[in-house]
């Protein structure tokens, strides 16, 4: 386990998996430059999983796929002030064991250990916001505050097939991200800016990582009410009306956390949940603040 952290943070990176570009969204190097590379190149004790930092100007937002973040920033900025903790990359684990609840939050908090991080603000999407959660409610102490977009404390068993599609992970496993691109309607065929986006960065990603990683949390069991009413870490809970039962599951815990409130984005669905950013900065950025 990290040693305790230290300090309030004062300027954070993203750090990222090498990825590919795709329209707007400018490449990772497949190696930090030299010049950061001893703040920015990391190894976590947890899954030997490698990041390096991403040098591009980008929005707190635009963080892409599930995430776990912290740290807070003005937007636009040189990536300076978010941190981010990503999986899937080619060339990560490849059994689920590496990607329970447990193996996550150690690499979070591993992050945090390397850029010397004592206190931070957590924001997670998706599995990033149960690991966000998971960390909160194990270190209180080392948390802020809690944005939890399109997550979830209840159990997550029949979550990924409701999330996705039935059988994603057969699928994924067996086919490759093609198969998981045409389950969600992002095949070769897309058009808008936003479609290829993601399409390219599934595309990038190790299908077999893709088809590990849902299966442990497919397995992650339900945070006890008990948990959640003892936690008073200040939190934002924010789910789409469409993403369901993410919605009504936000909701709840923010009901049962004693410092917390639910905000619904209407006609959001679990996709759908950051984009466009404006209605979640809206709420996100005075909370941080």
């Amino acid at each position: 386990m990290p040693s305790p952290l230290r300090r309030s943070p004062p300027a954070l990176r993203i750090l990222v998996p090498p990825a590919p570009a795709s329209e707007g969204l400018p490449p990772c190097p497949s190696s930090p430059p030299p010049s950061t590379a001893s703040r920015c190149a990391t190894t976590s004790p947890g899954t030997g999983r490698r990041w390096c930092c991403c040098t591009a100007r980008c929005s707190p937002v635009r963080s892409g796929g599930d995430s776990a973040i912290s740290g807070r920033s003005p937007p636009s900025t040189p990536c300076s002030g978010w941190t981010c903790a990503a999986t899937a990359a080619p060339g990560s684990p490849t059994t689920p064991a590496a990607y329970t609840q447990e193996v996550l939050v150690q690499d979070l908090l591993a992050v945090l250990e390397a850029e010397d991080i004592g206190r931070a603000a957590l924001m997670g999407y998706s599995l990033g916001a149960r690991i966000a959660l998971s960390t909160t409610l194990a270190y209180p102490g080392l948390v802020t505050r809690l944005v939890s977009l399109g997550g979830s404390a209840s159990a997550q068993r029949g979550a990924v097939d409701s999330v996705f599609f039935p059988g994603v992970i057969d699928a994924v496993r067996e086919q490759g991200m093609e198969s998981f691109c045409a389950g969600q309607g992002l095949g070769p065929e897309v058009t808008s800016r936003r479609a290829r986006a993601t399409r390219t960065a599934f595309l990038a990603a190790d299908h077999e990582a893709v088809a590990a990683r849902p299966a442990a949390p497919h397995a992650t069991a339900a945070v006890p009410d008990e948990m959640l009413e003892s936690c008073t870490v200040p939190a934002l809970w924010m789910a789409g009306s469409e993403d369901h039962p993410r919605h009504e599951e936000s909701a709840r815990a923010a009901s049962l956390m004693p410092d917390a409130e639910f905000v619904s984005l209407p006609g959001r669905d679990h996709g759908g949940t950051l984009f466009p950013p404006d209605e979640v900065l809206a709420e996100v950025m005075p909370f941080l603040s």
